[in-house]
């Protein structure tokens, strides 16, 4: 059947897309509403065919709300090539026919755009696209029906963030990871052995996906299929595109510091940065090192010897092209554009997830750690879940594990905590009572703030380069961002306003406690170890900052380290004060927010089901997003940094 038809009837015509929509369809699994429309109609919408644009009007009658417009080419989500990201995608249009052929507009000509004939060879057709009726997701992710555990038995593995999935599939952060070992076939998922990282997700979510990976596991035309998933504000968990897995992959085992091998093999070349303006000039050989890899370096992505990422997880788009191309690739390297050197070589394993390069090795390795490392707030290797119903925040290290709760708990229930804990980490376990886990879960919302990144930033620039004067034009900054935000939260003239400044005035708050020094700290204990490890100097010595043992042999450049981790002390307690003067903060607000957090809810028509859950939807909400955007213009200039208010 051709031309424009509902999602469930959609033939060949209609492209690889569409076909895996009716796969799921029939599979019995819930799909968001959708048409489809082939190539020739594409081409006479786009021609302004007055019959074609009325059965195109008359057919979006279906669907309601917001919709999203996406590629459905020929050649697309099928075994050898998935074409991940090639084609653009447009969210959140409205259903209007003629905002819809706008959208066609810029989905079906993306099929003729360079990085798509680079790719797969030129193609001069408007390709076939899908419209489908949004998700308003608290969740999205990715879905491998089968991939290799890390212990090299068979798994099902997911990926997601927070809201819309764009962020995944685009490799901007880190997700949320998820390896569901089988036992003897896939419809005997294991779920005892699940590993997670970041935060363990709730029950019915868990039970969603293993059901998800049975369901599709049916469909035998694959080995392996790839899922997009978004999970409702309801908790209903919908199926937005099924394709077939186009190379296997080694899920995450939940213990690498933090790079993964996404592509395996081995390479090696001489390293170059690359961002959008520079990916043209990667010569052919080199190693390709970026924060994240945007679906328009495919070309550089084929002239590179291996590809390395400071974002991203094992399903984002970059990383399934790297696979396909056969390159090696490690994501998620952190720090790779500052412990990098560019021009030099560096060793890409893509099968480990490890960087090399002289001394420098990024990722696959546990820290030793010489100083007890719980009082730096830093959650890379931590994840939050319930334990007999208490909330708690765990964190495995080479000593042992450490569990953070909120309150006091009774020796009994500790020691019964202690032992489950033990039984599910197969290490000596301690509970820590503290803030710890209250933080995570606040940074987790705060760093999603344009604003916050941008001096978030000018700290890591300070620290990379170890400037005490760097460090003290971000703190400046940070202070004036901070009276900017007291100003804005005098004025605030509804709920969300009000709710947006008190929260950017707690995050600037967090951006101290929770980033800055513990960002240091663990800068200063690598870029100190080797001359630790010469002078047998304990990196305690290093942290107090003055250490009269090591006078004799101390160098410049742990000097220039020593005196950043004193600028940090320095700047938390003369930053608190600023807070604390200017009213851009004050320690009781978390104890009286969820009176803002709930008067916001009922202005954004948000249903209150406790703070936590409500801010996590207002944080996605376009009006407070767009209060972030707005904001993130005023954050201070060069030139006004420079002056300490």
């Amino acid at each position: 059947m051709k031309g424009i038809v509902k999602i469930g009837d959609a033939g060949h015509a209609h492209g690889g897309k569409a076909q895996g929509l009716r796969r799921l369809i029939r599979l019995g699994l819930p799909v968001p509403k959708a048409i489809a429309v082939d190539g020739p109609s594409v081409s006479r919408l786009l021609r302004g065919d007055a019959t074609t644009i009325r059965k195109l009007s008359v057919a979006l009658r279906s669907l309601s709300g917001n919709v999203a417009v996406r590629s459905s080419a020929l050649r697309e989500d099928g075994n050898e090539k998935s074409f991940a990201g090639a084609f653009d995608t447009v969210l959140n249009v409205d259903h209007a026919v003629k905002t819809v052929v706008d959208a066609i507009r810029l989905v079906g000509k993306s099929g003729a755009s360079d990085r798509v004939s680079h790719y797969a060879g030129p193609s001069r057709a408007l390709i076939p696209v899908i419209i489908q009726q949004m998700v308003r997701a608290s969740r999205s992710g990715v879905l491998f029906s089968r991939a290799s555990g890390p212990d090299g038995r068979p798994c099902a593995y997911a990926e997601w963030v927070r809201g819309l999935g764009d962020s995944l599939v685009s490799g901007k952060g880190r997700p949320a990871t998820l390896t569901i070992p089988w036992n003897e076939s896939i419809s005997a998922l294991n779920l005892k052995r699940v590993i997670a990282t970041r935060a363990l997700p709730p029950n019915s979510l868990l039970q969603s996906l293993t059901s998800l990976a049975e369901v599709v596991d049916r469909d035998h035309s694959a080995s392996s299929w790839d899922v997009e998933w978004a999970q409702d504000r309801k908790g209903q968990v919908w199926a937005l595109q099924m394709r077939p897995v186009t190379a296997n992959i080694i899920a995450d085992g939940g213990e690498s510091t933090s790079a993964l091998g996404a592509s395996k093999g081995i390479a090696v070349g001489k390293v170059r940065f690359v961002d959008d303006e520079t990916h043209h000039l990667l010569k052919r050989g080199e190693v390709l090192v970026a924060r994240i890899t945007e679906i328009n370096y495919v070309p550089a992505m084929q002239r590179a010897s291996a590809i390395v990422t400071e974002e991203g997880g094992l399903l984002s788009h970059a990383a399934i092209v790297a696979r396909e191309l056969g390159k090696p690739c490690v994501v998620g390297a952190t720090g790779a554009l500052t412990s990098l050197q560019e021009g030099l070589p560096a060793e890409v394993n893509g099968t480990l997830g490890v960087v090399r390069q002289g001394d420098v090795k990024l990722g696959n390795e546990r820290q030793r750690r010489e100083v007890d490392w719980t009082a730096v707030y830093l959650y890379d290797r931590g994840i939050e879940f319930r334990l007999d119903d208490i909330p708690l925040f765990l964190e495995t290290t080479p000593s042992g594990a450490i569990a953070y709760v909120d309150s006091e708990l009774d020796q009994k229930t500790r020691e019964k905590l202690r032992g489950k804990i033990q039984l599910l980490t197969s290490q000596d376990a301690r509970i820590v009572v503290g803030d710890k886990r209250i933080w995570f879960r606040e940074w987790r919302r705060f760093d999603t703030f344009l604003s916050i990144s941008l001096i978030d930033s000018m700290f890591r620039v300070a620290i990379a380069a170890w400037d005490r004067r760097k460090f003290a034009t971000a703190l400046a900054a940070l202070k004036r961002t901070a009276a900017e935000v007291s100003r804005q939260k005098q004025s605030a003239r509804s709920s969300v306003q009000s709710l947006f400044w008190s929260e950017m005035g707690a995050a600037l708050h967090a951006l101290v406690a929770v980033e800055v020094e513990g960002r240091a700290v663990w800068a200063a204990y690598r870029d100190t170890q080797d001359w630790r490890i010469r002078n047998a100097v304990p990196f305690s010595d290093v942290v107090a900052a003055q250490p009269k043992v090591v006078k004799r042999i101390i160098t410049s450049e742990i000097r220039r380290i020593m005196d950043v981790l004193k600028a940090c002390g320095e700047a938390r307690n003369s930053a608190y004060e600023y807070f604390a003067r200017v009213g851009a903060f004050d320690a009781s607000y978390f104890g009286r927010r969820h009176k803002t957090v709930e008067a916001a809810s009922l202005e954004l028509d948000i249903s209150y089901h406790g703070e936590g859950d409500a801010l996590d939807l207002i944080y996605q909400e376009a009006r407070f997003q767009l209060l972030d955007r707005s904001f993130s213009t005023r954050v201070p200039t060069p030139t006004e940094r420079n002056q300490d208010p």
